[in-house]
């Protein structure tokens, strides 16, 4: 799985990616005109669970602009 966010805003943006067993897989602090790029093969070789993610951005109250992509696949290879 891969996730790639682009915070456009001026303020710094919180990233979670939690499954619905409650594992938490990205929960990271993005500064204003940054990258987050978050691949789970890099933390996660074997893979991670299936199943229903949420991925939910805040900023604390301030503005949040950006861009997201996500991919997955069954292999790494593929991503």
């Amino acid at each position: 799985m891969n996730i790639l966010v682009n915070n456009t805003e001026k303020s710094t943006m919180t990233a979670t990616m939690k499954h619905s067993s409650g594992k938490v897989y990205i929960e990271d602090s993005i500064p204003a005109g940054g990258t987050l790029d978050w691949g789970s093969y890099n933390d996660y070789p074997q893979g991670v669970r299936g199943g229903n993610f949420e991925v939910s951005y805040r900023a604390g109250g301030d503005n949040i602009s950006g861009q997201v992509w996500g991919t997955s696949a069954e292999n790494n290879n593929k991503l």
